[in-house]
């Protein structure tokens, strides 16, 4: 589904985003945001998408969605979210 997204927008690029929740030090949840989103580029280029159009960064846990102190909060900060520009 992507792919056809892709080439039916080729000046269209992709923009991956980890998000994690608060457990552990700021700088280790960035690593871990980014090592999200670079799995997810991965599985996209194996895929068929073209390298040059994913770009991959991480938030860690300073957007979230939800809070901190539930488990339940904590799922819904741990994620992946796409952007097309």
């Amino acid at each position: 589904m992507l792919n056809n997204y892709v080439k039916k927008y080729p000046q269209k690029e992709i923009i991956i985003t980890g998000h994690t929740d608060n457990n552990g030090y700021y700088q280790d949840n960035l690593v871990k945001g980014l090592a999200q989103a670079n799995t997810i580029k991965e599985y996209f280029i194996v895929n068929g998408i073209n390298t040059t159009k994913i770009s991959t960064n991480s938030k860690g846990e300073s957007e979230p969605i939800d809070n901190n102190t539930s488990e339940e909060g904590k799922k819904h900060n741990r994620r992946v979210d796409f952007k097309f520009i």
